[in-house]
């Protein structure tokens, strides 16, 4: 039924029925969420679609997006539907804005190295990805026919059409892989740095309980931590 609604463009449909679904103690699966994700993403409800995918995680239907650390972050989406995909991606984006205090999102502020996006066709088949790319229609974007570089195309569809201001490239050695850059992220987020100001961290010099610049807490003594001009994050 939920099928029916995506096709049919109805996302409020989709959601009654999920609704229903849960009352009746019926617990949705991962074919029924990717059809609701995907009939509110045809109707252009984005963020019911993610909030729909943000439950689908929750329950278990799909798998957690995120991984790494600080100083190796990465997102990983190739097990995902392409609809599903773009929702779960355009979300990923979106929390670094929100800064949700209920699921984890990437701060831009404390990040150390550019993001990944991984969208599947690992390394070892690099060389069957790129073999199989081509420019069949002559509009200039390659296409292959492997079901990574199907879902490769739909997340790059979205940063192209939908985050134009971010900037990102292909991983050299992984052609699954995006690599988003830190700095682009952090402008997005952020804001653009004033000309001729550094930014500065923020850190809590504990014996006086406030906050202060790096650049005045490194006289205070060990409760400084290390500077980095591009990022801001709180220590203690």
């Amino acid at each position: 039924a939920i099928s029916a609604c995506d096709k049919a463009g109805r996302p409020d449909a989709a959601c009654e029925l999920l609704d229903a679904m849960r009352a009746a103690d019926v617990e949705p699966n991962a074919i029924t969420y990717d059809a609701a994700v995907a009939a509110c993403e045809r109707a252009g409800d984005r963020d019911r679609a993610q909030q729909v995918f943000a439950g689908a995680v929750d329950a278990g239907c799909f798998p957690r997006i995120w991984g790494g650390n600080a100083r190796n972050a990465f997102v990983v989406l190739k097990d995902l539907p392409a609809a599903v995909a773009r929702t779960a991606l355009r979300l990923a984006l979106e929390d670094m804005k929100r800064r949700p205090a209920t699921r984890r999102f990437h701060d831009v502020r404390t990040a150390r190295a550019d993001l990944r996006v991984v969208t599947g066709s690992g390394k070892r088949n690099a060389a069957a990805a790129l073999e199989t790319t081509r420019d069949d229609d002559g509009d200039g974007l390659l296409r292959d026919n492997n079901k990574g570089a199907v879902l490769r195309r739909a997340v790059m569809a979205v940063l192209r059409d939908e985050y134009p201001q971010l900037k990102w490239r292909h991983d050299e050695r992984n052609p699954g892989i995006l690599v988003m850059r830190r700095k682009s992220l952090q402008t997005w987020v952020l804001g653009p740095r004033e000309p001729g100001r550094r930014r500065c961290q923020e850190v809590v010099v504990p014996d006086a309980e406030r906050r202060v610049p790096v650049a005045a807490a490194a006289a205070e003594g060990p409760a400084a931590a290390l500077v980095d001009d591009d990022l801001f994050r709180r220590t203690s």
